[in-house]
């Protein structure tokens, strides 16, 4: 069971963290908090304090990718339709 979990991930990504490549090992730490930031933005429309201490001090290029990743979970997040409310009584099927 564990082979095939790890088989859904990106090959190349699970060996550059373990073998400590720089770009992958920073790419995964801006994923991770922006991922974090869209949660805290998505639930209580502001950054936790952890949060907001930790992404602001990264280097400004990283915060700024951060800021973009953040942008887009937020904007999928918000646009997020559900099946129940689409269904109508003239959905076929229904």
């Amino acid at each position: 069971m564990l082979k095939e979990i790890l088989d859904t991930y990106d090959k190349d990504r699970i060996q550059g963290l373990l073998s400590g490549d720089q770009d992958i090992l920073k790419r995964c730490l801006i994923e991770k908090w922006a991922r974090i930031a869209a949660t805290d933005i998505l639930l209580t429309n502001v950054y936790s304090r952890s949060t907001f201490t930790t992404i602001s001090n990264l280097p400004i290029k990283d915060y700024q990718l951060l800021m973009k990743r953040v942008e887009e979970m937020v904007e999928a997040g918000r646009n997020l339709t559900y099946q129940s409310t689409i269904i109508t009584d003239n959905t076929p099927g229904t």
